[in-house]
């Protein structure tokens, strides 16, 4: 029982503190290993030394890259074809990350083998555990490019294609130096339309451009940062109605 509630317990913080370790269309599913029936030894057993021990920095890193490397062993590179083709880091990252973050704690039947002691069963629930992971990491990725690709038409004169409206692309999906661009641009706007002061204007500008912290400004100023925190607030109502304009008269 002890065992069970230290890995409850230590659910988030699990998720939280391997993240960082875990960073390293038609689809050909039989290419990935979905046979591979059990789980390594090393892996089944990392897993229970961390159980006895979460505290232990040595035990969670043994842990992250066994998952990494158990995740590399059922999608290897070149396995997928169509729209994930070549995406197979990317599938296996947020794989490992979703293992972390809550396939392995939110299995309760790993959890009641583990603190049962039975070795086959953590291994077995490991192995699904797993698989579970890449296979809604798989579909996930393929959900998000798929969206992304059915706002794109290649534009062809011979069969009359379109391309994207400016106002179908998320701002933040922009590159930063185009989100910098037009965030001081819209400033300047603004400015132009006594919406915001020139002093709320220096505070983007110290913000976006030369990407100053609010201690630093107020530093710089000589201001509190309450103050410089209001004027943020009176920039960032404002700015949003004048991106979406600003979108629309570049496209």
């Amino acid at each position: 029982m002890r065992v069970l509630k230290v890995v409850r317990n230590r659910g988030v913080a699990l998720g939280e503190r391997l993240s960082p370790l875990a960073r390293t269309g038609k689809t050909n599913f039989c290419m990935i290993n979905n046979n591979y029936a059990s789980t390594s030894h090393s892996f089944s057993s990392f897993w229970i030394l961390y159980c006895e021990n979460p505290e232990r920095s040595k035990n969670l890193s043994n842990l992250a890259v066994a998952i990494e490397n158990e995740c590399r062993l059922r999608l290897r590179d070149g396995a997928l074809r169509g729209l994930l083709q070549g995406q197979e880091a990317e599938i296996r990252q947020i794989a490992c990350l979703n293992l972390l973050r809550n396939f392995l704690l939110g299995n309760r039947r790993l959890i009641d083998a583990t603190s049962e002691g039975n070795e086959s069963s953590i291994s077995l629930e490991l192995s699904k555990s797993v698989f579970a992971a890449l296979r809604f990491s798989r579909l996930q990725l393929a959900r998000r490019l798929s969206l992304e690709a059915s706002r794109r038409v290649e534009f062809r004169e011979s069969h009359g294609g379109e391309c994207p409206h400016s106002s179908q692309h998320s701002f933040f999906a922009l590159p930063q130096q185009v989100r910098q661009r037009l965030a001081l641009a819209s400033v300047r706007i603004a400015v132009d339309r006594r919406v915001l002061s020139e002093s709320n204007a220096l505070i983007a500008d110290m913000i976006i451009a030369e990407r100053l912290s609010v201690s630093k400004i107020a530093k710089r100023l000589q201001i509190s940062r309450s103050s410089i925190y209001q004027q943020i607030r009176r920039i960032k109502k404002c700015l949003p109605e004048i991106l979406e304009e600003m979108e629309f008269l570049t496209a």
